[in-house]
């Protein structure tokens, strides 16, 4: 299969968390996957992006996708805003109105985007849900905490920002503390940080941690 990269710049690690995806790259990671089913690895390599980050694009296209197919009218919008009033998720709300989870989510997204849904609906939500991160923003936390930095100063380098869009600097400590409690992909980035100082001799950046030391 011969995988044809579209035009664009080299970019280094960090600089991957915050590039954004044009039109054009967006259609040939369309094409790549769903005409020539190509592996996300194999279009990773292609268009010079983490597995992760194709990963997420091409969910989020087809969220946008499915929830693009349905015409959506004033009694389904009616229909999720009363599911998410009873407290349920937005998949037990698409399961209970026949839809792709995908699309009700991508709606949910819609609705509170554009000052849709009613205050109160709205509050009860804002409390209860949790912030969620996506495996390559825990990357670049764990990334600048294996490095040496602390919390203040990754929330200052990620948080409030084209990188972690979205994310407070409470949000982003909080997730840092719960990675670093013992989550595999901080053990899997350890060990190749241990691998790197071990082949070069020595460790970069402040000491942090008993091994460090």
């Amino acid at each position: 299969m011969n995988l044809v990269p579209p035009a664009a710049p080299v970019s280094t690690p960090l600089k991957e968390y915050s590039r954004r995806w044009s039109v054009t790259e967006e259609a040939h990671l369309i094409y790549l996957r769903d005409t020539q089913y190509a592996s996300f690895d194999a279009i990773a390599k292609a268009m010079d992006r983490s597995p992760n980050a194709v990963q997420n694009c091409y969910r989020e296209l087809r969220q946008k996708a499915l929830a693009a197919a349905i015409t959506w009218t004033p009694d389904l919008d009616a229909a999720i805003i009363s599911g998410r009033k009873r407290h349920l998720t937005c998949v037990e709300t698409a399961h209970a109105m026949q839809l792709a989870p995908e699309a009700v989510q991508e709606r949910w997204r819609y609705l509170k985007a554009n000052k849709l849904v009613p205050e109160d609906v709205l509050a009860m939500w804002q409390r209860k849900e949790k912030v969620e991160f996506a495996e390559w923003e825990d990357e670049a936390i764990l990334r600048l905490w294996i490095r040496g930095m602390d919390d203040a100063e990754i929330a200052e380098r990620l948080g409030g920002g084209d990188i972690l869009v979205g994310k407070r600097k409470a949000d982003i400590a909080a997730r840092r503390r719960e990675l670093t409690k013992g989550s595999p992909l901080y053990s899997k980035m350890l060990d190749v940080d241990q691998g790197k100082a071990d082949a070069s001799g020595g460790l970069g950046g402040k000491p942090k941690y008993e091994w460090q030391k």
